[in-house]
């Protein structure tokens, strides 16, 4: 399958899944306004399993098991790619846990932190805690369903990983919009984001069965093929966490402020828009090619393969980013100025 097919096809199933989330972002704003306390309560809940899953399960350590699972099924074979990737996920999910534990037992204490703007409104600040405790979960399931994303990606299976986060927005407007009282809507769909990971990774997992990867998670060890994996991940993580930190820092300023976490949100939920639909998508038909490519010691394939990677997201990024440089309150007004929203 063609480089340009591959992202095709990740292309089609995350438009899918981009345009439910927009009716999801729609509801949202229509339900709780665009500047409302239950929306800075949703979007707060939704800050930290973020950050968190944009280091572990889409950033360097997702990214690191990537080359080293697909090497091992070149060099080695099946079986032992398969004792690999189940080394990697009993490794990373049982660190997300521990961390997840960690924040869920101090999210009370951390929560007046993190919406400095509600410290005077305790009713507001306990839906923020317990939504967030809500969605912590989600973390977990991420990152398991991340490297399950990586075993497909590298058998040349696309559509199925594409087109899970689909159930992340169907399990979230159901509640939005069938549950009459505004704060138990936002406290069912907090939990709606978790109940949706984990069917994902059952989705992935069947998936990875169907195609007789045999995959068996127990108890975590450090083998070699573990810290080849945290070789590759670490200066990712590094750089990558620079980025996060910065995002972090900025979450926490507009918490000071209420209504500023919401409006970060959505002008947040725009800019990602292009790039989940084409960046990430490139990205994520880009790595098993060249780890393929590496492993064959084929250099100049490689070169052709990363040429047409940025050429694609070039040709379709630079008029989404004029587009919003040129006309963000038309694309506002046009978008989410309706119902409640302010």
């Amino acid at each position: 399958m063609s480089l340009a097919r591959n992202v095709f096809v990740q292309t089609f199933f995350t438009l899918g899944s981009r345009v439910l989330g927009f009716g999801r972002d729609l509801a949202l704003n229509a339900r709780f306004g665009g500047q409302g306390p239950l929306m800075d309560c949703w979007a707060t809940a939704q800050m930290l399993p973020n950050l968190f899953r944009r280091l572990f399960a889409e950033g360097a350590f997702a990214q690191a098991f990537v080359p080293v699972f697909a090497k091992s099924r070149t060099t080695d074979g099946p079986a032992e790619a398969d004792k690999i990737a189940s080394q990697a996920m009993a490794f990373i999910i049982t660190v997300v846990a521990l961390l997840c534990i960690v924040f869920e037992v101090a999210m009370p204490w951390l929560m007046p932190f993190l919406l400095s703007a509600y410290v005077e409104d305790p009713g507001t600040l306990a839906i923020a805690t317990l939504m967030a405790q809500l969605t912590m979960p989600y973390l977990v399931f991420m990152t398991m369903a991340a490297l399950l994303s990586g075993v497909l990606n590298t058998l040349g299976r696309f559509a199925l990983t594409a087109g899970a986060p689909i159930l992340l927005n169907i399990c979230t407007l159901v509640p939005l919009l069938l549950v009459p009282d505004r704060e138990t809507a936002a406290l069912a769909i907090a939990a709606a984001v978790s109940v949706s990971g984990a069917l994902q990774c059952a989705l992935l997992w069947w998936g990875c069965r169907k195609l007789g990867v045999d995959l068996r998670i127990g108890l975590p060890v450090v083998t070699k093929a573990v810290q080849r994996m945290l070789a590759i991940a670490l200066p990712g993580a590094i750089a990558g966490g620079a980025l996060q930190v910065n995002s972090l820092v900025t979450q926490l300023l507009s918490g000071s402020d209420a209504g500023a976490r919401s409006v970060l949100y959505n002008s947040d939920r725009l800019y990602q828009l292009p790039l989940g639909l084409i960046g990430v998508a490139v990205g994520l038909a880009l790595v098993p090619r060249l780890t393929r490519h590496f492993a064959d010691d084929d250099q100049a394939g490689a070169d052709r393969t990363m040429d047409d990677g940025i050429g694609l997201s070039m040709a379709f990024t630079l008029p989404a980013a004029v587009a919003l440089l040129v006309m963000p309150f038309f694309i506002i007004d046009a978008t989410v100025t309706r119902g409640a929203f302010t």
